[in-house]
């Protein structure tokens, strides 16, 4: 059952309650520019009438000017690029209460020297005034003027800038309150030279009383121009060319998360259950909910974008963003989960793209979000322990009547990709309008995802929401379409060997060779840069590599997505598709057999099919996988053995079979490896099995140098992992350990993590159940 949220009502209530204390709300101008163009603007001073000034405008991806010929005595030209909303044939306006936030990288080049950099300009110099300087030859770094809180980079990090060199500069601007308790701030960034600084929030006073109204106090002033500007400086009698260039021009009033707040027990209807969580963020948060034997309806979870770590961040209805997320509910009860852009009134309850268990219905709805069911659609039905992939798209357009804000929704599912389209939002109530805006989702949203685990009335059971590959944009809205193709087809989750090859292959007019490789991530893995990038198939294709090591800690069994992203010409793109996660297969000895000492037993096992084995080893071990001996290799991969059983006693013996084959290129052999579960070894006598506790026994060495052995045991084979995680709570490596079955267990952990010194987390976990100790790695 849906639950459907009374709008009007709590709006209402809102509103009278505002009324009755008398709290004052501050007239709100128009939203935001949605900018989609540049213009550019020359001569504003020109000192050098004679020179010649060439203008190349590519927004976003370039703008560049060029003044030739500045022989001229006086000081210098002046130009300018500012944002347009209107295609560039006006300058678009930004208000004091506008929040907003660009950058660019910014290079000077040229015989001759000036400045050049960003800009806000306030109404009395639209075109002058108001600038984020970087200067040659001196190589001043520093911001001033126009109603900007100055601010100098230079005197602050010793900073200088060199001609010819690429600059990032950023500007971000909040008005907050616009008064003395709450004055608007402005954040300067730069990125140079691979280190990165910021100047913090910085405050603007209450400047000039007499312009309020109509332009505004504690902040930047209505009505305001943003963009970049250019100052070349003449070269009196010396013939000299100077110019400015902004590359990845980059606008949004879109918050740029760097990570996730968690907040559970919103409904708290079984106060009594126990909730664990993992925030792991970008790569994983999870949410389990176990003992929900109270007799009710619900308790709730969720999560949200942060940008401190500590609040969620705050999406207004001009804000523009895509998220998705690869999702897994599973455990012994039911509820449901997804994502969540939840309006100012109900931030952490409504707006909902709900997945739920038992009946499998994928739908949207509440919170302003425009309705839409996927299971009415296409006839989707979730199954609990499968993977989904869920998308969002929110895009404001211009917020009016004839041109309201979309949003569309997205689902990969058991290897079909679906989409609503866009859908539009209707205009909303008119009584929010002041505050929270219209004909889109309404300011002071968060956005993130949910869990609503159902209560077992009177039964134990246990719900868990995994959300995994959360991807955040702000930049690309509209993907370009890539195909995807990799190899090997089948991925082995215990291999901890070489390559995963992807072929990525643009629809015309985009071609391979647009690609950024440098941008280019497989589940947020970054790939291999020997062997690099090659394109192949006349330049149609881009052949990439990433460690499969790396790759695999972000993949679940069975069916599972690849999402692969990057850079493409001046856009981005994203290519889904499944792979089938895989391995070799021990089948028999099966858990918890009896073999006799001294008879045949027969070894049974099974390849994937398109894995090209050359050959078979088997090896056997008798204290649970600890130590391990050769008892055949060389063996054609038939699927069968005739084992004769050692002379022993046991009751923890297991056999392995690692399958040899060949890299995809050809020259490196890589192995494969599937491990039996416990089994028992018999005299006459017989042994029985040892009961194990779970349990984490240690580190060995620890100090390490690098990768690490790390001792456990298993009371079961239910689905346990090992994480290593740094001091930031930044998981470095991970590893599925369930399928090593009930027993003591002891392997080799963090081999492909380029571990640093420094102090690290084991965790284990299985179940409920955690343990964590603590491992050191030096040089």
């Amino acid at each position: 059952m849906k639950r459907i949220t009374p709008r009007s009502f709590v709006t209402g209530a809102t509103l009278a309650l505002v009324a009755a204390v008398g709290l004052v709300v501050s007239a709100v101008a128009a939203p935001n520019p949605v900018p989609n163009s540049a213009i550019v603007k020359t001569r504003i001073f020109n000192d050098c009438p004679t020179s010649t000034i060439t203008v190349t405008n590519n927004y976003p991806s370039s703008v560049k000017i060029e003044d030739a010929h500045l022989d001229c005595f006086g000081f210098a030209n002046l130009h300018n690029w500012h944002f347009s909303a209107d295609g560039g044939a006006t300058s678009a306006q930004f208000d004091n209460n506008s929040s907003f936030r660009f950058s660019a990288d910014v290079a000077i080049n040229g015989s001759g020297d000036g400045e050049a950099g960003l800009q806000i300009s306030p109404w009395f110099s639209p075109d002058v005034d108001g600038r984020f300087n970087i200067r040659t030859p001196d190589g001043e770094i520093a911001c001033f003027g126009g109603r900007l809180p100055f601010y100098s980079f230079t005197a602050a990090f010793g900073l200088h800038y060199a001609k010819g060199q690429t600059i990032r500069l950023g500007m971000e601007y909040d008005p907050h309150s616009l008064n003395a308790g709450a004055p608007g701030t402005i954040i300067y960034t730069v990125d140079y030279q691979g280190t990165s600084y910021t100047s913090g929030p910085l405050p603007f006073d209450q400047a000039n009383p007499a312009e309020d109204p109509p332009h505004g106090l504690y902040g930047i002033l209505n009505t305001a121009q943003v963009g970049g500007y250019f100052q070349p400086r003449l070269a009196n009698g010396v013939d000299v060319t100077t110019a400015a260039s902004w590359n990845n021009i980059a606008y949004s009033t879109t918050p740029v998360p760097n990570s996730a707040v968690t907040r559970t027990r919103i409904f708290n209807d079984c106060p009594t259950s126990t909730v664990t969580v993992t925030n792991n963020y970008p790569s994983l948060i999870s949410i389990e909910d176990a003992h929900l034997d109270c007799f009710g309806f619900a308790n709730l979870h969720n999560w949200s974008f942060s940008e401190n770590g500590a609040d969620g961040a705050i999406f207004n209805n001009n804000s523009e963003f895509r998220y998705s997320t690869d999702l897994v509910i599973s455990g012994t009860g039911n509820g449901e989960a997804g994502l969540r852009i939840a309006p100012w009134f109900s931030q952490d309850v409504d707006g909902r793209f709900n997945v739920r268990t038992p009946d499998g219905e994928v739908a949207v709805f509440g919170g302003r979000l425009p309705f839409y069911s996927f299971t009415a659609a296409f006839g989707i039905h979730y199954a609990a322990g499968q993977v989904i992939h869920l998308e969002v798209s929110y895009d404001p357009h211009s917020l009016t009547d004839g041109d309201g804000g979309t949003v569309t929704y997205g689902v990969g599912y058991q290897g079909t990709n679906y989409t609503s389209g866009p859908l539009s939002f209707d205009k909303g109530n008119l009584a929010e309008e002041a505050q929270h805006g219209v004909w889109g989702i309404l300011n002071d949203a968060r956005v993130g995802g949910y869990f609503q685990p159902r209560l077992g009335n009177g039964l134990d059971v246990a719900v868990k929401a995994t959300w995994s590959n959360i991807r955040f944009t702000s930049t690309c809205l509209t993907p370009a379409e890539v195909a995807l193709d990799f190899k090997p087809h089948d991925l082995n989750l215990r291999s901890n060997s070489h390559f995963i090859t992807v072929l990525l292959t643009p629809t015309a007019p985009a071609t391979a060779a647009q690609i950024n490789p440098s941008t280019i991530t497989l589940n947020g893995v970054s790939p291999v840069t020997s062997p690099g990038p090659k394109l192949e198939n006349g330049g149609a294709t881009l052949r990439i590599r990433f460690l499969r090591s790396d790759v695999k800690a972000t993949l679940h069994s069975g069916s599972s997505p690849i999402l692969v992203t990057g850079d493409l010409g001046g856009g981005c793109f994203e290519a889904i598709e499944n792979v089938n996660v895989s391995a070799p297969q021990l089948i028999s000895p099966v858990a918890g057999a009896v073999l006799t000492a001294g008879a045949t037993a027969s070894v049974d096992w099974q390849t994937p099919a398109d894995m090209q084995v050359q050959s078979v080893t088997l090896m056997s071990s008798f204290d649970d996988g600890q130590t391990w001996q050769i008892e055949a290799q060389g063996l054609p991969n038939t699927g069968h053995y005739a084992w004769t059983v050692p002379q022993t006693q046991t009751g923890t013996a297991r056999l392995s079979i690692d399958a040899i084959s060949m890299d995809d290129l050809g020259p490196v052999t890589e192995s494969e490896y599937a491990v039996s579960d416990p089994f028992t070894i018999h005299s006459t006598t017989g042994v029985g099995d040892v009961a194990v506790s779970f349990a984490l026994r240690g580190i060995m060495p620890n100090p390490a140098r690098g990768p690490m052995n790390v001792n456990f045991s298993l009371p079961t084979r239910e689905r346990a992992t090992l994480g290593l995680y740094d001091v930031t709570g930044r998981q470095v490596a991970f590893r599925e350990v369930g399928t090593l079955g009930a027993g003591n267990h002891s392997i080799s952990f963090g081999a492909r993590a380029a571990l640093r010194p420094g102090v690290y987390m084991v965790r284990l976990t299985q179940g409920a159940k955690s343990l964590t100790t603590r491992a050191v790695v030096i040089e």
